[in-house]
């Protein structure tokens, strides 16, 4: 807000104390933001001009945001969470340390954003799960808030309350559109996963959401919802109720090409997800009753990992596809 502005500096002895966080007399710039404060206060450096050395102030003096005041109502537009695959495998091979990617992503084709200038959130994720310094932020440069030469951005990983704060804010005028703006990274520990067999979840959320358009006003957003991935450990021994639940759900034909149909005995399947031998995910559907039939005519012939979430259980199988 007031990016370019220019006025009266801070009259301060010298450049490490304009940075100091502590009360400081500042002529008034006559300027005023929507909400009546002058833009003084947005010369964060004290030097007489709002530009990018203002940042500086801010990640020195940077601390855990409290009280947040973020305006919300259903139906309005909102940042989202979008993981690239729901379900991932891990086996006795897989490295010590993973990387998870979920994308950040602001308003639909339906309800894009509009008037945005800036946004500041906190994205929530478990952080025993997470190695430490683990956390990433890769903006995304063709998005609709424009180059990262175009904007200033603060990220500060606080690992410790298993939270990542991120703000990000155009230098000029507001930015209408919807699309991704970054990928978020998380390097997971792969040995604390819990080698159990049922699916792990690993889920991120946001909250503290505040956006702003180029006067300092606030904007409404939308609910905010989580995002989670299913890490599964194909390796795992079988337990007596897992083997039980197992001999309930038939993979036929199996070797199998065309079509294969998946059998359940007085089960509900949740979702279905099917990966090659390299742990990409080839195949993901929604839930059914009995009986489900997929196309594999096109699928190359090898191994492939089943795994199956019914509503009494995780059964991982496995298809032979000729």
């Amino acid at each position: 807000v007031g990016f370019g502005s220019e006025g009266p500096p801070r009259q301060v002895q010298n450049v490490a104390a304009a940075l100091d966080w502590s009360a400081q007399y500042a002529p008034d710039w006559g300027l005023e933001t929507i909400n009546g404060n002058d833009y003084k206060h947005l010369d964060c450096n004290g030097d007489g001009a709002i530009n990018d050395d203002d940042a500086a102030a801010i990640v020195a003096n940077y601390a855990a945001p409290g009280n947040i005041f973020s305006v919300q109502a259903p139906g309005s537009p909102t940042f989202w969470l979008d993981f690239e695959w729901d379900t991932i495998l891990i086996n006795d091979n897989t490295p010590a340390f993973i990387k998870l990617e979920a994308d950040l992503i602001a308003g639909t084709p339906v309800l894009p954003m509009q008037n945005m200038t800036g946004f500041a959130l906190q994205v929530n994720y478990p952080k025993e799960m997470v190695k430490l310094d683990g956390v990433e932020v890769d903006y995304y440069d063709n998005g609709f808030l424009g180059h990262s030469n175009q904007l200033i951005w603060l990220q500060q990983d606080r690992h410790d309350d298993g939270q990542l704060d991120l703000g990000i804010v155009k230098k000029g005028n507001n930015a209408n559109g919807f699309g991704k703006i970054a990928t978020l990274s998380f390097i997971v520990i792969s040995d604390v996963l819990g080698r159990t067999e049922d699916a792990k979840s690993f889920t991120i959320s946001l909250s503290d959401v505040v956006a702003v358009n180029n006067e300092g006003a606030m904007l409404t957003i939308g609910q905010l919802d989580s995002a989670t991935v299913h890490i599964v450990d194909k390796t795992t021994p079988t337990s007596s109720h897992s083997q039980l639940l197992k001999e309930r759900v038939l993979l036929f034909p199996n070797p199998a090409s065309g079509q294969v149909s998946v059998l359940l005995d007085n089960l509900r399947a949740e979702s279905l997800t099917i990966f090659n031998s390299l742990g990409q995910q080839v195949l993901s559907a929604g839930g059914f009753t009995q009986v489900g039939t997929f196309d594999i005519a096109n699928w190359e012939s090898g191994v492939y990992w089943v795994l199956i979430k019914t509503d009494q259980g995780v059964v991982n199988n496995t298809l032979i596809v000729q």
